[in-house]
């Protein structure tokens, strides 16, 4: 059991590489499901001050999602990101590949944490997450989180005209 667990995280995507790949790797590993919530809430940027009952929550959302994913064989494809600085966001469409006009995009916000890219524990936002306290940082990641849930709607809209 132990050296399951073992491998298990060690089959884990390494953070890193750019904050597309990052997002991109993450809801893979989700889609795949064959690696915990729980343990993929420690390869994300949750702030250390995140409580156990909001981390609960958030893995509820994260197996929801995952279940969703596998559910419709969602093939992923990084779509566009914005980044600033140690900050990111990203925008991952996923398409079914049981009905094509089944179509989600996903606003994934993604920071160096360590000096590797991680995505942020709660998709749409920078909640939870280790921004810190300073309110210049905090101002320019809440324009990220903005220009992310604009582009979401957005592109979803393009594709319900299309």
């Amino acid at each position: 059991m132990l050296v399951a667990a073992l491998v298990a995280v060690l089959m884990l995507p390494a953070p890193g590489g750019e904050p597309g790949e990052s997002a991109l790797a993450f809801l893979e590993v989700l889609q795949e499901g064959e690696t915990a919530p729980l343990e993929l809430l420690d390869r994300t940027m949750i702030s250390p001050f995140c409580g156990v009952s909001k981390r609960t929550e958030i893995v509820e959302r994260l197996e929801r999602t995952g279940r969703m994913l596998r559910r419709g064989q969602f093939a992923l494809e990084l779509v566009d990101e914005k980044v600033d600085g140690n900050f990111a966001s990203v925008l991952v469409a996923a398409t079914s590949q049981l009905d094509p006009l089944e179509v989600e995009i996903f606003a994934i916000g993604t920071g160096k944490v360590e000096g590797e890219w991680r995505p942020a524990p709660v998709a749409g936002s920078f909640e939870n997450s280790r921004v810190g306290f300073d309110e210049e940082l905090r101002r320019r990641v809440d324009l990220l989180g903005l220009w992310m849930i604009r582009e979401r709607v957005d592109r979803l809209r393009r594709l319900q005209a299309a």
